[in-house]
């Protein structure tokens, strides 16, 4: 996990390219992993630097950091997210051998 030096969330990508207004940037996660992809390579070609997107990842790409920002930390507001977030992977099943571990002051504070 040292390995990881930097967070970095999607929002920046899609803050990017949402500068002129036109789509909301608190809108949902990408549907694909085409549209995620997308939204990195615009986050890169808007002038974002690609050296965030490499420190968010292990060099051997199976380790990832995906940083949730909300606009408060109260224990109910996570509670609710954390929630919303293991019903969707519930449905969504990941590939095989990917974990959620979920970190962070806001979230140890619910525990």
């Amino acid at each position: 996990m040292s390995e990881l030096l930097h967070r970095w969330p999607i929002s920046c990508a899609r803050s990017a390219f949402n500068s002129k207004g036109k789509i909301r940037a608190e809108s949902i996660l990408p549907q694909s992993r085409e549209e995620a992809a997308q939204y990195l390579f615009l986050y890169e070609m808007s002038g974002g630097d690609p050296e965030y997107l490499f420190k968010s990842v292990t060099s051997d790409h199976s380790r990832a950091n995906v940083w949730v920002q909300m606009r408060a930390g109260e224990n109910l507001e996570v509670s609710s997210a954390v929630a919303s977030a293991e019903e969707w992977v519930e449905s969504h099943a990941p590939p095989e051998g990917i974990e959620l571990e979920w970190t962070g002051l806001p979230f140890i504070n619910v525990v």
